[in-house]
């Protein structure tokens, strides 16, 4: 059933022109591997930090169809262009790990944003790989809400943990691409950035999208 499924999805693709991830209209005479409309595309804000793009606009609106609309399609396709945008820019680094949802959220969505993230930057041609260094010991169901990064620090404090494997002390001393998808004040991937320094490694944060008030 699953291989007539992803025959069907090739199908349709071939067929139906492909569709913006933000808009969901049609690409027309689009080069392979786009995807976003003119419009849309024109509307991408370059953020001045971190190598990322505004949570602005047609970017905002294609992370919430992928994160609170569950869409892994979308999801996938932020993924792919991103790390085609993103890899040019990136400091030298010996690995790339990301942010991880706790295990509620992944379940719940059927996959791990900053994973997908992280899994096409290293997919890109001479990347490092892709270690899973940390895990999420806890779900915040109040992170959403809170807006200073005081607040935000005070209910991740503790969230994340090292993964104490042979990966992460074969990095000792090196440097970590920290990946993850929105960077709103900066106390969740400063939290992970923080738990790597104290297990040895050197984390340089980079995140797909910067809210207007952190960039």
């Amino acid at each position: 059933m699953a291989v007539a499924l992803t025959w069907l999805t090739h199908i349709v693709d071939a067929v139906l022109p492909p569709r913006c991830i933000a808009c969901a209209q049609p690409i027309d005479g689009a080069a392979s591997g786009a995807v976003w409309c003119a419009l849309c595309a024109e509307q991408l804000e370059p953020a001045p930090a971190l190598g990322s793009y505004c949570y602005v606009g047609p970017l905002a609106d294609a992370i919430v169809r992928a994160k609170v609309g569950r869409d892994a399609a979308v999801a996938r396709a932020l993924a792919s262009w991103w790390a085609r945008s993103a890899a040019p820019t990136l400091p030298r680094h010996a690995a790339i790990t990301f942010v991880p949802a706790p295990w509620r959220r992944r379940l719940a969505r059927g996959f791990d944003l900053p994973a997908l993230l992280a899994t096409a930057l290293g997919d890109v041609d001479g990347a490092p790989p892709v270690v899973e260094l940390l895990v999420a010991r806890r779900h915040d169901t109040k992170l959403a809400l809170a807006r200073s990064r005081e607040e935000r620090q005070a209910l991740v404090a503790g969230r994340f943990a090292a993964r104490r494997t042979r990966a992460l002390a074969g990095l000792a001393g090196s440097v970590v691409l920290v990946v993850d998808d929105v960077h709103t004040t900066g106390a969740t991937l400063g939290a992970a950035c923080a738990v790597l320094a104290e297990a040895g490694v050197r984390p340089v944060p980079w995140a797909m999208a910067v809210t207007p008030s952190s960039s």
